[in-house]
C-alpha cells in the first residue's frame, strides 16, 4: 500500500488513509486490489471530518499544522494564504449551511463526475457504490478531502462544527428503545448510554 501513495505528500492524513484501505480493500483472485466508492465515501468523508477538526483546534500555527497535517510546507505565512483561498473557494461554491459532512463530499463528487441526476447523495451511493477505485486514487482523494476540511476549519471553524452537529445528530432514548424492542441488532447498551 505504501508503495501506492508515495507520490503523495506525508502526514498525519496518510497514516489514516493507508490504515484504512488496508483494512477494507478488496483482494480479487484475478485483478488487482481495489476499494468500492462506497468505502471510499467513507474515508473521504472521515478525512474531511478529520481535517476539519484538527484545521480548527490548529488554527493559529497554520504553517506548522499544514506540514504535520497534510505535508505541505513553504516560506512563512503561505498555508494562510493557501487556507483562505481554498476556504472562500468551498464558501462560494456552496451553501454549507444545512449540509452535513457526507452531503459536502457527495456534492463535490457528483459535481466532479457529472453525477446530477439526483440531489440526494444515497442515489449516488446506490447507484455507482460498487464501482471499482483503485487504492491510489482513494489516497489521493482522501488527501484532497483532508485539505478541504483543514482549510475550512481553519477559516470557518463555526460551519465545520455545524456540519460536524449535522452529520453525529444525538438518536433519542426512545427511538433506541423501539429499534431494539424491534429486534434490530442496536444492542442494549446503546439505548442506555444515548440518553440525552
Amino acid at each position: 500500500m505504501a508503495s501506492d501513495v508515495e507520490q503523495l505528500a506525508g502526514g498525519y492524513w496518510r497514516g489514516v488513509a493507508e490504515h484504512f484501505i488496508t483494512a477494507q480493500i478488496n483482494k480479487p483472485f484475478f485483478g488487482r486490489p481495489y476499494l468500492k466508492l462506497g468505502q471510499c465515501f467513507g474515508l473521504w468523508g472521515y478525512h474531511f471530518e478529520l481535517g476539519g477538526m484538527l484545521g480548527s483546534k490548529h488554527r493559529a500555527k497554520l504553517d506548522a499544522f499544514l506540514h504535520a497535517f497534510v505535508g505541505m510546507s513553504g516560506e512563512a505565512g503561505a498555508a494562510e494564504r493557501f487556507v483562505v483561498a481554498v476556504a472562500n473557494k468551498i464558501l462560494d461554491q456552496r451553501s454549507l449551511h444545512s449540509m452535513n459532512q457526507w452531503d459536502y463530499v457527495a456534492a463535490h463528487l457528483g459535481d466532479r463526475c457529472s453525477y446530477y441526476k439526483r440531489d440526494n447523495w444515497h442515489y449516488l451511493l446506490m447507484e455507482r457504490g460498487a464501482d471499482k477505485i483503485p487504492p491510489h486514487v482513494a489516497a489521493k482523494n482522501a488527501w484532497f478531502y483532508a485539505e478541504d476540511g483543514a482549510a475550512l476549519g481553519a477559516v470557518a471553524p463555526d460551519v465545520v462544527r455545524a456540519m460536524f452537529e449535522r452529520t453525529h445528530v444525538p438518536v433519542p432514548q426512545e427511538k433506541w428503545q423501539q429499534m431494539h424492542h424491534s429486534g434490530l441488532d442496536v444492542g442494549a447498551r446503546a439505548a442506555r448510554t444515548t440518553e440525552l
